[in-house]
């Protein structure tokens, strides 16, 4: 399933949340292309993850990418292409991968909020 099919029927916030999650992973695009490597052209480790926040500067996106792993999870399809990983993932996979991502925005936003 392409993951912009979760934004049928007008789901215009969800769209604009796949958006916005879609500009977020170009920045830890650091390894190579998608186009060439898929999802091993991505880093998501700490520091790349940080930098990525800071470069897109929207506190928002750990709730848009919350809301895309509640659709992902709802869906009945097992297998999802989401286009800027240029390739197919489990949903299983998707899911685990931004449960990390957000776990990581959530832990790194609360530090920076005490401090």
């Amino acid at each position: 399933m392409l993951i912009y099919k979760l934004a049928k029927g007008g789901n215009e916030p969800l769209l604009h949340s796949i958006q916005r999650v879609e500009e977020f992973l170009r920045y830890l695009e650091v390894v190579c292309v998608a186009d060439c490597c898929g999802l091993d052209a991505f880093r998501f480790n700490r520091e790349d993850i940080e930098h990525a926040y800071n470069q897109l500067g929207d506190a928002c996106i750990k709730d848009d990418i919350q809301q895309i792993t509640t659709s992902i999870q709802k869906t009945e399809a097992q297998i999802i292409y989401f286009p800027i990983f240029n390739q197919t993932l489990q949903k299983d996979e998707i899911v685990e991968l931004f449960t990390s991502i957000n776990l990581f925005l959530s832990v790194n936003l609360e530090l920076s909020i005490d401090s």
